[in-house]
């Protein structure tokens, strides 16, 4: 869903490029690809593997790179700090860190920066630049094999 979120989004958006930071190979990012196209055929995911769950230096060049050179103006993550989002809720790098050529393509597309979440509420953190966040509830799962574990404790002691 968050891809189709993303795909909205990117109708209202100059540029057609989503930046997708992937922490590792998931099929979660070509999910991302598949559902955007099913809102606006146009859109382009423009995949980053970055090989860490939570770098904040890393995700923050990663951000930067998509927004400059993929002129990338929706961010969608796989890893699980605020950063990318706070590079483009800022609308990218500072332009004095910037070079010439590097300022004519970031001018391409005046659209402010928007994000999806990853792991937390980011718009909490960020800000309304944040359109939603992806969320696992982790609750059922761990609920079910402490149970479990419980229960085979119990049986171990009374039949063991």
């Amino acid at each position: 869903l968050s891809g189709m979120v993303a795909g909205r989004a990117l109708l209202t958006q100059s540029s057609s490029t989503v930046g997708y930071l992937a922490a590792f190979p998931v099929p979660r990012a070509s999910q991302t690809s598949q559902s955007c196209r099913a809102v606006d055929p146009s859109c382009d995911v423009s995949l980053m593997w970055i090989g860490t769950w939570g770098d904040p230096e890393k995700e923050t060049m990663a951000a930067n790179k998509l927004w400059v050179e993929e002129g990338a103006r929706i961010i969608s993550q796989h890893s699980d700090t605020t950063e990318p989002q706070i590079v483009f809720s800022d609308n990218g790098p500072a332009r004095d860190e910037l070079t010439e050529v590097e300022l004519a393509m970031v001018d391409l597309y005046p659209d402010n920066g928007l994000g999806i979440g990853y792991h937390s509420d980011m718009r909490e953190l960020v800000g309304d630049s944040v359109l939603t966040s992806v969320r696992i509830d982790w609750t059922p799962p761990v609920d079910y094999f402490v149970r479990a574990g419980k229960s085979a404790n119990e049986f171990n002691a009374t039949h063991g």
